[in-house]
């Protein structure tokens, strides 16, 4: 939590102040009662309720004057809102591994179904790209809010021998905007493949450090059984998670893994979640000052219930 005018702060020292004043109080009260009245007869005159109930009034009156000082300040905390307008680019592995069936009916397909399930995720505002990689990289859309062509661009994916993940993000990294118009992220990267990199000019880790420093974060998935043997049901090697991982955690995106594609679906649903919010500073001045006049009015309810009087 941060504050617009910190310098209301200075004010805090009342707080303590107060409860001295009052302390000293209840001293004096408690003095004056032992000198006018004996051990036996204090009972009789003693108010209820009593004990430690008598200072409830007095503390919920001190909350109050410590969310009121809060608010003067008036203090901002980040929040999670939903952005309108952003730019996320959809990297999909389309080498021959890809026609595995430890997904139904294949890694490709399934891939393909659940990108499809992102783009109703995400606000109608924001502009997708399309790169497919398999020996080399090509863009097959470049962003647009178009989903009628995106879901062609999609349904254009076609497999090829050879893996080159690099490439294929380099690809996406080159439509970042120049000068870009939102705040956060200029742009934001979810990256599908089964992490077994093969070829490429440039590897992934290469263009991993070079998102880093653009500010750009590559949320990977990983699609495929990794228990499933090589060549079982027509599938190739396994996914391997350490390629993409280190993609992820390089850039500050996350890591998926998808055994079906239901849950593929769900991460591309969590994913659309995670790029569509931002966080942004919000002033709470209103919570602080509600906080303050219900803690007062507790205070003052109380103590006409239980003295008959306000302190």
């Amino acid at each position: 939590m941060s504050f617009q005018w910190p310098a209301m702060l200075w004010a805090f020292p009342a707080v303590p102040a107060a409860a001295i004043a009052y302390l000293a109080w209840q001293r004096r009260r408690l003095y004056y009662r032992r000198t006018w009245a004996s051990d036996a007869m204090s009972s009789n005159v003693m108010q209820r309720p009593a004990g430690s109930w008598r200072h409830v009034p007095p503390a919920l009156y001190l909350l109050g004057l410590v969310s009121l000082l809060v608010a003067l300040a008036r203090p901002e905390a980040a929040l999670a809102v939903q952005r309108e307008e952003g730019i996320v680019v959809v990297v999909m592995d389309s080498s021959n591994s890809m026609l595995a069936g430890d997904v139904e009916p294949n890694r490709l397909e399934a891939g393909r179904r659940a990108a499809v399930r992102l783009l109703d995720e995400l606000p109608a505002k924001f502009r997708v790209g399309v790169v497919a990689f398999a020996g080399r990289a090509q863009v097959l859309s470049r962003p647009t809010v178009d989903r009628v062509a995106l879901k062609r661009a999609l349904d254009a994916v076609k497999t090829a021998s050879g893996t080159a993940i690099g490439e294929g993000l380099a690809k996406a990294l080159a439509m970042r905007p120049d000068e870009p118009p939102l705040e956060g992220p200029p742009l934001a990267v979810v990256l599908l493949s089964d992490g077994n990199n093969t070829t490429g000019a440039r590897g992934p880790q290469e263009v991993a450090r070079r998102a880093r420093r653009l500010e750009i974060p590559i949320h990977a998935v990983t699609l495929g059984d990794p228990a499933a043997p090589p060549g079982a049901q027509g599938g190739p090697r396994p996914p391997s998670e350490r390629t993409l991982g280190a993609i992820a955690q390089a850039t500050e995106g996350r890591l998926f893994s998808a055994t079906t594609s239901g849950g593929l679906a769900e991460i591309y649903a969590d994913i659309g979640t995670t790029i569509s919010t931002v966080r942004e500073a919000q002033e709470i001045t209103v919570m602080f000052v509600g906080a303050g006049a219900a803690f007062l009015l507790a205070a003052a309810g109380l103590s006409v219930i239980w003295f008959g009087r306000l302190p």
